[in-house]
């Protein structure tokens, strides 16, 4: 490159941020040339200094630009519609911050191993080859073309329940919660095909809860579990809208929404614990999810918006090593909603649909 300048006497030396520059030759006074030396991205000083010691600098001077990611493979390359397939993308160029999307749903879980490697969980996408792009946060990109093919998703339904019979299904729910105690004076129907429990009760001291548990246990070894929230109790109120998986009152995982909040609990040897908390956002997490990850044996936390009537990308809010103390056998699937104080403000009535539990092949 050429710097120009004043005063540049023979046997000048020039820096880009502190390193040396090569090939410097003054060719007069007021113009030299120097070959840049490597450096990290981003703008940097070039300082021009004469055999006297003097020097002249021009802060910002010159911007290195990080080279542009490439994406040349992608493991494994296929997976389910239903997202949850953990990748690793190779490539060059990744920078810490990178992102990574599949057909344009962006992945979670995105780790950056190496500035060649990159994990990245997938999330739901319709069936077909898409592109696989990584985007340095600079925003250069690279993009592997059909690098990765959604397939449909096959899978095992345990229990699957949109109350379009508009009656309870006996055969599938029993009344009798199992994470407390019900309280069958708080209605429970199923209206307009939806669950609806409530109107929750008002200045009424202690824990008033009804809803459903699933009428059998099931195996929830890599299944999941999903309920649509349509109305969650009052944000003015400590009401209660909740999803429980688990095999008794001391040993389950829930989902929970209370207060204008989202909260992720576990219970263990009937030690409840607070896992993961922020405030409920009723268009994004419209869907809520806990999934058994078979392979990395964790407990997963999800939600995702509506997409017609299902679940749109899922969201990775929170996980964990899955609980010894949570028997993956016998697990019971509980939808209810309640108070546990006496509440001045209505908390209203909730209304739930579309649940599901199944295991993905």
């Amino acid at each position: 490159m050429t710097i120009t300048g004043t005063g540049f006497a023979t046997g000048a030396s020039v820096a880009f941020g502190g390193t040396a520059a090569t090939n410097v030759r003054v060719v007069t006074s007021t113009s030299l040339t120097a070959t840049t030396p490597a450096h990290a991205g981003g703008p940097v000083t070039v300082v021009v200094t004469n055999p006297d010691g003097q020097s002249g600098m021009l802060a910002g001077g010159f911007t290195y630009q990080n080279p542009a990611p490439t994406v040349s493979a992608v493991s494994p390359s296929s997976g389910s519609t239903a997202g949850g397939t953990t990748v690793t993308v190779t490539g060059t160029g990744f920078l810490t911050g990178a992102s990574v999307s599949f057909g344009g749903a962006a992945a979670t879980s995105v780790t950056l191993n190496s500035s060649s490697s990159i994990t990245a969980t997938t999330s739901s996408h319709a069936a077909g080859a898409v592109n696989v792009v990584v985007t340095n946060p600079d925003g250069q990109t690279g993009t592997l073309s059909n690098g990765f093919t959604f397939s449909a998703a096959t899978e095992t339904v345990l229990l699957a329940d949109d109350f379009s019979s508009n009656q309870i299904d006996t055969t599938k729910w029993s009344g009798n919660l199992f994470s407390g105690f019900t309280d069958t004076a708080v209605p429970l129907a199923v209206k307009n095909q939806q669950l609806q429990v409530g109107p929750l009760d008002v200045n009424t001291t202690g824990s008033h809860y009804n809803g459903l548990r699933s009428a059998q246990t099931f195996s929830f070894a890599g299944a999941y579990c999903y309920l649509e929230v349509l109305t969650p109790p009052g944000v003015n109120t400590a009401g209660d809208a909740m999803l429980t998986i688990g095999t008794d009152v001391n040993n389950y995982y829930r989902m929970y929404i209370e207060a204008g909040t989202l909260f992720c609990q576990r219970k263990a040897a009937g030690a409840k614990t607070a896992l993961f908390s922020e405030p409920y956002n009723a268009v994004n997490a419209r869907f809520l999810r806990i999934r058994h990850d078979a392979t990395a044996g964790a407990a997963l936390f999800e939600v995702a918006p509506d997409n017609g009537g299902v679940p749109g990308a899922w969201t990775q809010i929170f996980s964990e090593t899955w609980n010894n103390s949570i028997p993956l056998t016998g697990i019971v699937f509980e939808v209810k909603a309640g108070t546990w104080q006496s509440e001045v403000n209505t908390p209203g009535t909730v209304v739930f649909d579309n649940f599901r539990a199944a295991v993905p092949h």
